[in-house]
């Protein structure tokens, strides 16, 4: 599988609270082309994937990944495109973030396949 960021992921790269945060979620998210639907321990880290429910009984195939040991802050919110091989890395997000409005996510969820984003990796 190949790794695509949406175009927002670099943004939200640059308001983590440090490098070595950035550095960590790198190798989380790293882990993504090798299980798409990590649960367990992966390189000594404790992840665990799960289909965001709200949204799969609309349709849409994403997934969050969090990060249970050692503990972090932060969320993935990714999706699989099999057809194309790809994992798409939707948006990294402080785990505080409400989600219930899931607008922006279903933008970019749109996004990807209106603009043929499979393309950019």
């Amino acid at each position: 599988m190949r790794l695509i960021y949406a175009p927002r992921v670099r943004n939200d790269f640059a308001l983590l609270e440090s490098r070595k945060e950035q550095g960590f979620l790198v190798n989380v998210i790293g882990i993504l082309k090798a299980e798409q639907y990590p649960v367990g321990l992966f390189a000594r880290i404790r992840v665990e994937s799960k289909p965001w429910k709200e949204l799969q009984r609309e349709g849409y195939g994403i997934h969050l990944l969090k990060v249970l040991d050692p503990p972090s802050i932060y969320r993935v919110i990714y999706m699989v495109d099999d057809p194309h091989d790809v994992v798409y890395v939707m948006n990294v997000q402080h785990r505080s973030v409400d989600y219930k409005n899931a607008t922006d996510i279903k933008d970019i969820y749109l996004d990807y396949f209106n603009n043929k984003r499979w393309r950019d990796g």
